[in-house]
């Protein structure tokens, strides 16, 4: 009798087990074998593409483009901080905490200098960043810090042409933020924050992964109200997540699940979404960004699950192993339409080459002509003199 039990709940076990195994398989492209090889776009010449700043050992995981004021905002940490403290996967090294800074990339000259924060109050652990324009000589800038205290939204003004920020005022809420990952500005100042691996032991932060598990929200900040809501769940390690040009739709990104979650804002007063769709990418899915002409989206991601992982623990050994994807998701007129895919996707960049190891946002300029990719543990950012 015991025997028989135990060959059913075998049975049930490798069942559950087969789900996510074959998720992890789908999305390193092991099983079925990813379709492409290389991107479906012609071949961008990765002879057009340096690295800027490695000098100055940094990685900047977002990156984000102040066009108006001719820079790029860059959320930079020391390679090996990121490793050591990530709050996010249980890496709580408090010796490692505090070495974040926010840098700003010259879009014609390519130069990268760092902003010092002189006034802010506490030292930086920075993940992503955001802003707007407040005026034609003022940005915004939001920016995550996963400080040892407590998650915080540090809001800094930078004026035009200057090497510093100024803060202005901290958002602090542990209880809903719970270690956010991305960011998303609107107008007013108001933001939706991701928040993804919410689980509070390192078990459960491997089980939220590995299953996985859809514990990740969205929450969104009134300005106005300085209220913060939860406005969307059921998100598999909720994070990227970019707004429209027009500030109508918010795209977010299920790490684990391989799928960008599409909203259409329904409230710009309590941030209220609805689900338009989820388009499915085959690769693990980090940050987001939107195409400020085309309004097309923009997904970069990691290519292989281990391999990635590898990097993580040790990015000084494994990192240039860790090949990313670009993925392009634009509205679909093709006749599948009628049947509710509103959206397509088509890989548009395979960075199988070194250069673009660990890589984790890509953001566009067309004003300037230019690709830019940010990396969690490569130094500095890739400057490619093409349009991707």
């Amino acid at each position: 009798m015991f025997s028989q039990i135990s060959s059913v709940l075998g049975v049930i076990l490798l069942a559950v087990l087969a789900i996510p195994l074959s998720t992890h398989l789908r999305l390193s492209g092991v099983y079925p074998p990813r379709n492409a090889t290389k991107a479906a776009s012609a071949k961008l010449s990765t002879t057009r593409c340096a690295t800027v700043a490695d000098n100055l050992n940094i990685a900047c995981e977002t990156l984000a483009t102040n066009t108006q004021f001719g820079v790029a905002y860059l959320a930079c940490e020391n390679p090996l901080s990121r490793s050591r403290y990530n709050p996010g996967f249980h890496a709580v090294d408090p010796v490692f905490s505090g070495h974040g800074a926010v840098y700003s990339m010259n879009l014609k000259n390519n130069k990268v200098s760092k902003l010092d924060i002189p006034n802010l109050p506490v030292n930086l652990s920075i993940l992503g960043l955001d802003f707007y324009v407040k005026d034609a000589t003022t940005a915004i800038i939001n920016v995550i810090n996963h400080h040892p205290s407590g998650a915080r939204i540090e809001t800094l003004s930078h004026k035009k042409g200057s090497t510093t920020l100024d803060f202005v005022d901290s958002v602090e809420s542990k209880s809903l933020f719970n270690w956010p990952n991305s960011i998303a500005t609107m107008p007013d100042g108001s933001f939706y924050v991701t928040s993804g691996l919410v689980g509070k032991t390192l078990a459960a932060k491997i089980a939220e992964t590995m299953l996985p598990l859809p514990w990740g929200s969205i929450l969104y900040y009134n300005a106005a109200t300085q209220k913060t809501r939860v406005v969307a769940k059921d998100i598999q390690f909720s994070n990227g997540i970019a707004k429209s040009p027009n500030n109508e739709f918010i795209y977010a990104a299920g790490s684990t699940s391989g799928a960008l979650h599409v909203y259409k804002v329904i409230d710009p007063e309590t941030g209220a979404l609805k689900l338009v769709e989820k388009v499915a990418l085959d690769f693990y899915l980090d940050n987001v960004s939107v195409h400020p002409r085309t309004g097309a989206v923009y997904v970069t991601g990691h290519s292989n699950g281990p391999r990635f992982l590898m990097a993580m623990a040790n990015p000084t050994a494994y990192a240039r192993s860790s090949g990313s994807l670009v993925a392009k998701v634009v509205n679909n007129t093709g006749e599948d339409v009628f049947y509710g895919h509103k959206y397509k996707a088509l890989l548009v960049f395979v960075g199988d080459d070194p250069l673009f190891a660990t890589a984790s946002h890509v953001v566009i300029s067309p004003d300037f002509k230019k690709t830019i990719f940010g990396s969690l543990f490569s130094k500095g950012v890739v400057v490619c003199d093409w349009e991707l």
